[in-house]
């Protein structure tokens, strides 16, 4: 795969027995640290990181290969600010011959938090897998934790099939609708609900980043109902696709009022009646009226104001003045307008509060014709809080709070306790404008901590107290002395200083194997040997002395146990050779 936005690997081999891969070295550092120093990501970041990642799959999707594992830890972002997706180690060819389960003996493939719901039930997969994990990663940016938690894998995986995502906009402020319908459709629990292609969500990510409404493959609504169901996991959430399923629900916008009003009246025959002078005066007047009318709705349709069928082709441009940014596009284009909007700082108008508005309100406008709205960014002066002492979160609320973007940098001290803020740049009391980077000094966390003690633990227990800080994978052998399902050991071992997020395999035990002691009369020392250890057997050798021309000299003459006896794996067989 080459791409821009794919870490590029460039060679692979193998030295002393362990296989190495070259890869592009990338000066930065990934998503999840992103998140996890500095908190919830700006908006328009959170779009923009994501048309990356959709275009590095995009290309990914069209060599025929889906990633499996989208998470922030595996899209890296430079200092440069370019995103880059990397870790394709479980991706699969889309046409591969043999379809592979989710979870492989011995081995728990992809990352649960980030799991699609036929991933998590092992079914088989296609690109539109990729484009869920990456619905959560969206969630997660703008709503700082993934839709779904749980106290172990288990637990989280059954989520990402049964239970429907909380709306980000829910939890926490400042979510765009159009952002948040956009990561609420990638979240569709059928697969069919959500984009097609990676091409199709670029293009509504692009649209949002322009300030229009995402055309989405459906609408998800998200009503006081559908909120509560998904707030109380009572119901799933799957978009309608066709037309509104719930005619009732349609309200028409004005210019369709206004056209529903002027339908054209059938004509009606009439019979000419002589009544005396009076009613010939009258039918003369209504002829008057009747050329009257045909004169009018020639010169509209002369003008342009009428298309063929009679409907206005004309609006009066409404007032959106004092209206939010997002209802006043949304008005306009009911009224079939196409909008551009500017910013402007203004300190007596509230920020994302339209100011000004070109055409002025009243003006006949055309539909389609582009009009501007002006909206305030507010005050643009803020003076910077006093942060220093507080924890890292509490911090990161107060500067986000004040449309600062907060950059942390971690400081390795054991002075004080782990997260605390040590110092901030600019200075608490100066004034800075809203967007402005605060890069705060933070107590990180020990370089390296141990692998805890998880022997003789239930696997889920076990998996549960190492993924705090680790990621975990399972592979099963036999013991003896460990009750099947319970950790025998992991590796590294416990008590072994590794850097946290380090992966961490826990051995579960099998039970007491049973093998088959194989038959070795007849073999040489060396192949017996051989044989006995591909069936998990251990060798003894006993000489007995022959003449130097005897056929039998280096050969296995008796075993004991006998061939074909069923043994536990670790058993002495005992061979005499010649």
């Amino acid at each position: 795969l080459n791409h821009p936005n794919i870490v590029g690997v460039y060679d692979w081999g193998e030295a002393a027995g362990t296989y190495y891969i070259v890869m592009e070295y990338i000066d930065g550092r990934s998503l999840a640290d992103v998140l996890r120093s500095e908190g919830r990501v700006r908006p328009d970041r959170c779009a923009d990181a994501a048309i990356a990642v959709a275009l590095a799959l995009a290309s990914a999707h069209a060599s025929g290969v889906i990633h499996r594992d989208i998470k922030p830890a595996n899209i890296l972002i430079t200092n440069e600010g370019q995103v880059k997706v990397a870790d394709f180690g479980i991706a699969r060819a889309l046409n591969s011959a043999h379809e592979q389960d989710l979870t492989q003996t011995g081995s728990v493939m992809g990352t649960a938090s980030y799991f699609s719901p036929e991933q998590a039930q092992g079914l088989q997969l296609d690109a539109r897998s990729d484009l869920y994990s990456l619905g959560v990663v969206m969630y997660e940016m703008l709503a700082g934790k993934p839709p779904f938690t749980g106290e172990n894998p288990v637990a989280i995986a059954y989520k990402q099939v049964h239970e429907a995502p909380v709306p980000p906009s829910q939890t926490v402020t400042g979510v765009p609708a159009g952002l948040e319908g956009i990561t609420l459709q990638l979240l569709a629990k059928n697969p069919a609900d959500r984009y097609a292609t990676c091409n199709d969500l670029i293009a509504d990510l692009r649209r949002v980043r322009q300030g229009k409404p995402p055309l989405g493959p459906t609408a998800i609504p998200i009503t006081a109902e559908t909120a509560a169901a998904a707030a109380g996991a009572a119901a799933v959430t799957q978009a309608v696709s066709g037309p509104a399923a719930d005619p009732a629900a349609y309200q028409p916008t004005q210019a369709e009022t206004a056209v529903r009003r002027t339908q054209t009246v059938p004509a009606t025959e009439y019979e000419e009646v002589d009544d005396g002078p009076k009613r010939r005066f009258g039918g003369w007047i209504l002829l008057g009226l009747v050329l009257g009318a045909l004169g009018v709705l020639w010169y509209l349709l002369a003008s342009g104001r009428l298309d063929n069928e009679g409907t206005s082709v004309n609006v009066d441009m409404p007032s959106v003045i004092d209206l939010p940014s997002a209802e006043a596009i949304a008005l306009l284009q009911g009224e079939g307008l196409e909008v551009t909007t500017t910013f402007e700082e203004r300190e007596d108008v509230p920020p994302d509060i339209v100011f000004a508005q070109d055409p002025d309100p009243g003006t006949e406008v055309e539909k389609g014709d582009t009009v501007t709205i002006v909206v305030s960014q507010g005050s643009n002066a803020v003076a910077l809080p006093n942060v220093v002492g507080l924890q890292q979160a509490d911090a990161i609320a107060q500067l986000q709070g004040l449309n600062m973007e907060p950059v942390i940098v971690e400081i390795d001290t054991q002075d004080q306790p782990e997260g605390t803020v040590l110092a901030q740049d600019p200075a608490p009391g100066e004034e800075v404008p809203e967007g402005t980077r605060v890069t705060l000094q933070v107590v990180g966390p020990a370089a390296t901590i141990a692998i805890p003690d998880v022997a003789g633990q239930d696997q889920l227990s076990a998996a549960a107290t190492l993924g705090r800080n680790f990621q975990v994978e399972t592979e099963q052998e036999g013991s003896d002395t460990v009750p099947v399902g319970r950790v025998t050991r992991t590796d590294p071992p416990a008590g072994t200083m590794v850097p946290r997020d380090s992966v961490v395999k826990m051995f579960i035990s099998a039970g007491s194997p049973i093998t088959t002691v194989p038959d070795l009369v007849g073999l040489t020392e060396s192949a017996a040997s051989d044989r006995l250890t591909n069936a998990g057997l251990v060798m003894e050798v006993e000489f007995v002395n022959l003449s130097s021309d005897d056929s039998r000299v280096g050969i296995v003459i008796s075993q004991d146990p006998e061939a074909g006896v069923k043994a536990d794996v670790g058993l002495t067989v005992t061979v005499v050779v010649g």
